[in-house]
């Protein structure tokens, strides 16, 4: 490939990598060895798409790299105008390679400046901790994307380990997903959609673009930037510490999101998929599908951010406001999003709150009343 080609390549990223107008980008950056090959071709989109974002005016920017340390351009977001990209290209050139790859810290860095929009992540592999990242991460984000750009040499097929890793990270935040080949000489290629999230009315949406198993397009829709909660009879707390992690082992009763309609049903944990990070093996209660006219298997692959642990879940108290799964009908088999409008300081044997008054959201984002006692 010609330089002139390698520019065009290259420049076609730039928009992708760019994001809307008017969001403040934090551009997370993998420094670890594996980014060796392409450090070159990396630097030079980040300093093509700082300026063309200063350009616009109209946002803030940071730049993080992370290998088994962390790095900061800044401790805290700047204005993009061409004087403070100025000041950040001596520091994008100074970036170099290490052993190490801690994502939680960079993430955690990021996230916590109440300025940032959105996270941009450019990376060559998982992190040195994979379900850490998962269950910390919904609480981190709180609601802001982290759009993932994942590197990878021209040619190769994603193993499956890492596709399903990606499509958890991509669910946990309800940002983008994209492969970028990497061909010789560190050039980096035209990006490849691997998940895609997309607003349809009020309800969030995700299209995997390539994925083995098709999964349904509906999820957990709540405007709040806590975790979803859990309602069973009566609604009680599931916070983020929840997520992930020993909270699910085999044996143990969750709610889990079901592809056929992507509402939630009772099941059990039968084990963890080896290999594959965050990924389980559930057994549900009962068929599932009947309302669309088909029968979907008892047994299905759950990512753990699409199960709530079933006893966990009722350890707290709700408020009104709180974002619950509530039971879809009266035989408590089928559970979807919600919000505590009302509740009272009865407990049951759970430790729950009841009876509550609760607003029900249905899949296409209409609010219905439901109150139970």
């Amino acid at each position: 490939m010609t330089s002139r080609q390698t520019t065009a390549s290259e420049a076609a990223l730039v928009p992708l990598f760019l994001g809307k107008q008017r969001c403040n980008v934090t551009f997370v950056v993998d420094s670890s060895e594996n980014m060796r090959a392409a450090l070159g071709s990396v630097k030079r989109l980040l300093i093509q798409t700082l300026l063309t974002k200063a350009s616009l005016r109209d946002s803030l920017f940071n730049i993080m790299t992370f290998s088994g340390k962390l790095t900061c351009w800044s401790q805290h977001m700047l204005p993009c105008a061409p004087d403070t990209v100025y000041m950040a290209l001596s520091w994008i050139h100074s970036i170099s390679c290490g052993p190490g790859r801690d994502l939680l810290a960079a993430l955690s860095m990021s996230l916590t400046d109440p300025a940032c929009h959105a996270i941009h992540l450019l990376c060559t592999g998982l992190p040195g901790q994979p379900e850490a990242v998962l269950a910390a991460l919904p609480a981190l984000a709180a609601g802001r994307p982290v759009n993932v750009f994942y590197l990878q040499d021209s040619g190769a097929q994603l193993d499956r380990n890492t596709r399903d890793y990606l499509q958890c990270l991509t669910q946990a935040t309800r940002g983008s997903c994209y492969v970028i080949p990497v061909g010789l000489n560190g050039v980096l290629e035209e990006a490849v959609p691997l998940y895609i999230v997309e607003k349809q009315s009020s309800a969030m949406t995700i299209s995997p673009v390539k994925c083995c198993c098709p999964s349904t397009s509906t999820f957990i829709s709540h405007n709040s930037t806590s975790s979803p909660l859990l309602s069973l009879g009566n609604p009680s707390i599931l916070s983020a510490q929840n997520l992930g992690g020993p909270e699910f082992f085999p044996g143990c009763r969750v709610l889990a999101r079901r592809e056929v309609d992507g509402l939630y049903y009772l099941g059990t944990v039968i084990q963890q998929v080896q290999g594959r990070v965050g990924v389980w093996v559930v057994e549900f209660d009962h068929p599932g599908g009947a309302s669309l006219g088909v029968v979907s298997s008892q047994r299905q692959l759950v990512c753990s951010l699409d199960m709530v642990n079933h006893y966990r879940a009722h350890t707290c108290c709700l408020v009104p406001g709180d974002a619950v799964l509530s039971p879809w009908e009266s035989d408590l088999r089928r559970y979807g999003p919600g919000r505590v409008m009302a509740a009272t300081e009865h407990r049951d044997g759970f430790g729950a709150v009841g009876p509550a008054l609760e607003e029900r959201m249905d899949l296409k984002g209409q609010s219905k009343i439901n109150s139970r006692t």
